[in-house]
């Protein structure tokens, strides 16, 4: 039997979450999700980076003088 070990690789613990009815969401979603069984701990931050800056509008924007 060998006594090498797998290298783990750090992931991040909090990610932003996909906005549900987003395809570029749900797209980089799955890009993250399959990077992560992979190890690619760079991929997975890149994907975070891609959800965390696609803009969305929030509730909150839907007040007087919001853009349509």
């Amino acid at each position: 039997m060998s006594d090498t070990t797998a290298v783990e690789v750090p992931m991040p613990g909090l990610e932003p979450v996909a906005h549900a009815d987003c395809r570029v969401c749900h797209a980089a979603h799955r890009g993250r999700s399959a990077a992560r069984v992979q190890g690619a701990a760079g991929r997975v931050q890149d994907f975070n980076r891609i959800i965390a800056a696609h803009p969305h509008r929030s509730e909150l924007d839907d007040g007087e003088g919001a853009e349509e």
